[in-house]
């Protein structure tokens, strides 16, 4: 695809976005990376172990189940997330999803 191509796809999905009232985007956790955030698994990851210390897969602990169950698990390792996130910036593909 071409240049020209690719801004009239872009301008496409920009016109059909401007009629929503609110955008949720998921994303893989490269567009995160760049801007200093570790990622869970990975290199650099904070999860790079198998599971965390409790022996339970980082996804569980994060889980809507377990924080009904077990809650003080779920912060502990929000917490963790909060504190790796610190000091981030918006790269620029966060920039180019706001400005769409």
């Amino acid at each position: 695809m071409g240049t020209q191509e690719t801004d009239c796809a872009i301008d496409a999905v920009v016109k059909r976005l401007a009629k929503a009232r609110s955008l949720l985007f998921i994303t893989g956790a490269g567009v995160s990376a760049d801007s200093g955030l570790p990622t869970y698994r990975g290199i650099g990851g904070l999860y790079n172990i198998e599971h965390p210390a409790e022996g339970i897969p980082i996804e569980e602990i994060l889980s809507g189940a377990m924080i009904r169950h077990r809650p003080e698990l779920t912060w502990k390792y929000l917490s963790q997330v909060e504190r790796s996130a610190l000091g981030a910036i918006f790269n620029r593909g966060h920039v180019v999803i706001a400005a769409m």
